[in-house]
C-alpha cells in the first residue's frame, strides 16, 4: 500500500482498520484459494464476486444509509450463494 494512503487510513480509521486494510490482497487471495480448492468456484463468482446490484460504496465511503446498503447488498449476495450450493448439493 502506498505510504500516503496508509498514513491517510491510519488517520481517519485508527490503526487497526488500516492494519487490516493492508492485509486484504493476502485475505482476499487466501479465501478464493480455499473457494476454487473446493470446487465451488464457479457459484462463488456468480453470486458473491457479482453481485446483482451496486451500492457504489467505495474506499473511503462514510455515508451511514451508504455502507447499510451494501451490508444489505453482501447479506443478499451470501444468501444467494448458500442458496445455489444447497440447490447443487440436492440436485448433485
Amino acid at each position: 500500500m502506498a505510504l500516503l494512503e496508509s498514513l491517510a487510513m491510519r488517520f481517519v480509521y485508527g490503526p487497526a482498520l488500516a492494519k487490516l486494510y493492508a492485509s486484504r490482497r493476502d485475505r482476499i487471495n487466501n479465501d478464493l484459494k480455499l473457494i476454487f480448492e473446493n470446487n465451488i468456484g464457479k457459484a462463488a463468482m456468480e453470486y458473491v464476486a457479482r453481485p446483482a446490484t451496486d451500492s457504489k460504496v467505495r474506499r473511503f465511503s462514510l455515508e451511514t444509509d451508504l455502507l447499510k446498503k451494501g451490508a444489505e447488498e453482501g447479506y443478499i449476495a451470501i444468501r444467494r450463494y448458500v442458496d445455489a450450493l444447497t440447490t447443487t448439493a440436492r440436485v448433485g
